[in-house]
């Protein structure tokens, strides 16, 4: 069920959209960076977050499925599928960070090796006989003479497209808004339609306060000619 979930909602509304509810999941009392995840798990086992988060990352769940299915089953009690939705949307708000600094790019780089790892690596499978997350993210395509990666998981999917879309990641310019959003186009400035019709209208009224005189002399000398 869950990864008949998480299926359908890569077809739609597809990984871009899903990513961007994904990194804004944290309240902003729970933004980590990328040194504050690893310490936390490291001395605690867990990650600590408030109650608006963790209904954020249920409501994540209950619309796309879990990142990572086996996580429940293998961590329990520790950590849990909210507790994996809280450390990769953390994790993946890094490569939003402007500038982009060698810290940053390594940081992201390090986390996408660590999710891109398979569970299992000693035991050979000539017979194909582990799950799919337990294999590894790249797949030989002989005939094409490439590795291709193939999603094992929706967190894998999310971290494919986060690569595939690293020059797309914006934040909206909606000052009352700022969510982070994946640009469809490079034109984009907001997160949603809503956004922008709102900012497209505040645009216009602005430059009718700034050129008030001139539309008033305007009017007045059409009407003269009338």
């Amino acid at each position: 069920m869950q990864a008949q979930r998480s299926e359908a909602a890569l077809r739609n509304p597809g990984p871009r959209i899903i990513l961007g509810h994904l990194v804004n999941v944290p309240a902003p009392e729970d933004i980590k960076s990328h040194f504050d995840v690893l310490e936390e798990l490291v001395t605690t086992g867990t990650l600590r977050f408030g109650a608006a988060s963790r209904a954020r990352a249920r409501d994540f769940i209950d619309r796309f499925g879990p990142l990572r299915p086996w996580v429940g089953k293998a961590l329990a009690p520790l950590f849990d599928d909210i507790t994996d939705v809280m450390m990769w949307s953390n994790e993946f708000r890094t490569a939003w960070i402007v500038p982009r600094t060698k810290d940053v790019i390594r940081d992201v780089n390090e986390a996408l090796s660590s999710l891109f790892e398979s569970r299992e690596h000693a035991k050979a499978d000539p017979f194909r006989l582990r799950p799919p997350e337990d294999r590894p993210i790249l797949q030989p395509d002989f005939v094409a003479g490439k590795l291709i990666p193939i999603p094992r998981t929706l967190a894998d999917a999310l971290a494919i497209e986060l690569l595939r879309a690293n020059r797309a990641l914006d934040r909206c310019r909606n000052p009352e808004c700022k969510r982070l959003f994946v640009k469809a186009y490079s034109r984009d400035r907001h997160c949603s339609a809503e956004c922008g019709d709102l900012m497209r209208g505040k645009g216009q009224r602005r430059w009718a306060e700034e050129h008030r005189e001139e539309l008033n002399r305007r009017r007045r000398k059409a009407g003269r000619k009338r």
